[in-house]
């Protein structure tokens, strides 16, 4: 299986950040309702930036995350 791990704060927001509310497979940021498709961290609409990915090891039974 694949994984995935992005950091939370939307991006059109981060001189004041905010964190993104999961809903289903997407995170939705609650100040401004852009939307990011948790398959890739792209945005919905146009964006400057998509969400920070975090790099993943799969280890036997074990992920580790490390942040960028």
């Amino acid at each position: 299986p694949a994984y995935a791990a992005y950091d939370a704060t939307c991006t059109a927001h981060l001189d004041d950040p905010v964190a993104t509310a999961l809903q289903g497979t997407s995170a939705i940021c609650p100040s401004c309702k852009r939307e990011y498709i948790l398959y890739g961290g792209a945005a919905t609409v146009d964006a400057q930036y998509h969400l920070q990915p975090y790099r993943i090891y799969h280890e036997g039974s074990n992920l580790t995350v490390h942040s960028p």
